[in-house]
């Protein structure tokens, strides 16, 4: 990022740690500690993203001017990627949230047009997962997005439609899309992007479900290869820049090139509650046929239904595992 360049007053008011040695230590990675997001952190890491993404020339194509990108690309990414993420997908944070990453589920069959999973197989827009049915018949996407980006509008439709091009050969698969990771420019290059790889990658290892991305500038390229993430044969022309999708197959499951295509097991290691020791617990398939029937069991008892965040507190599981749980069990 250009430190020239003048930061928009809504970013001074950012929670920015005095030093960075005060960042937080967790389990994943020495000194930073990862959470899930709640609805209340969106407006936070929309702006967080909004400063990430600021100076990519990506951005620079979408919003020419840097005054108007400021104002415009905080409630852009709140539209986009980070409401859709808490709603329907998975949203990390750091704790001092100013960083984060937004997994969106992609390829899932749904209930139905208006399913749980709100993924249409065969469309991946800007706005998907953002229908009608699922902001409670609120405006439509597309008008929001045009009204605000106005005159730029344009440059995001054809920004959506290349971005959709090369996503199209996936779309049928399962698979999480990670829509955008960053991190504030005050507190990059601080292992970020290490904790929160981590914080969901082992996850989708697990339940063998591969992952896309859009490498943002060629520099970015061998940064995701360490997380397992190859080239894709497509490649995404821009008139003043060139971005890379990537896919990644789960750890252990060779990529459709025939590579191995795991992560280095060193590099991203596993959330310390994700270690099991096959002795002293049972079976994963055993515990999942026993989440299932927990969840099962308490969604019956709530004629009213319960949301994801009720039925893990009843079942007394993780927010994201009950998340999957639910996804699996198709229940709307």
């Amino acid at each position: 990022m250009n430190n020239d360049i003048k930061q928009p007053e809504v970013e001074s008011r950012l929670p920015v740690p005095a030093r960075f040695t005060d960042r937080p230590g967790g389990p994943l990675t020495g000194g930073v500690e990862v959470t899930l997001a709640e609805p209340e952190d969106i407006d936070q890491l929309s702006r967080v993203i909004a400063a990430a993404f600021h100076d990519l020339n990506a951005s620079h194509f979408l919003i020419p001017d840097e005054d108007d990108r400021r104002k415009i690309y905080p409630a852009f990414f709140r539209l986009t990627y980070a409401g859709p993420g808490v709603a329907n997908g998975v949203v990390h944070r750091t704790a001092d949230s100013l960083a984060c990453a937004v997994w969106l589920p992609m390829g899932d069959p749904s209930v139905d047009e208006g399913g749980a999973s709100g993924h249409s197989a065969d469309r991946r827009g800007e706005t998907a997962g953002l229908g009608k049915e699922e902001v409670g018949g609120g405006p439509d996407p597309d008008a929001e997005l045009e009204l605000l980006t106005g005159t730029y509008f344009p440059n995001f439709v054809e920004f959506d439609r290349l971005l959709t091009e090369a996503h199209g050969p996936y779309l049928h698969i399962p698979h999480d899309f990670l829509g955008v990771v960053g991190a504030h420019p005050t507190v990059q290059r601080q292992g970020n992007l290490r904790s929160l790889m981590a914080a969901w990658l082992p996850e989708l290892d697990r339940q063998g479900r591969g992952s896309y991305l859009e490498a943002a500038e060629p520099y970015l390229v061998p940064v995701y290869e360490k997380y397992g993430y190859r080239r894709t044969d497509h490649i995404i022309h821009l008139p003043n820049c060139q971005m890379f999708p990537m896919w990644r197959e789960p750890q252990g499951v060779s990529d459709r090139s025939g590579t191995a295509a795991g992560y280095n097991a060193s590099r991203v290691p596993p959330p310390a509650t994700m270690v099991r020791n096959p002795k002293d617990e049972p079976s994963d398939r055993v515990q999942s046929v026993s989440r299932a029937l927990g969840i099962l069991e308490a969604v019956g008892a709530s004629p009213d239904g319960l949301t994801v965040k009720q039925i893990a507190r009843r079942c007394e599981l993780r927010t994201a595992t009950t998340y999957h749980q639910v996804r699996t069990l198709r229940l709307s």
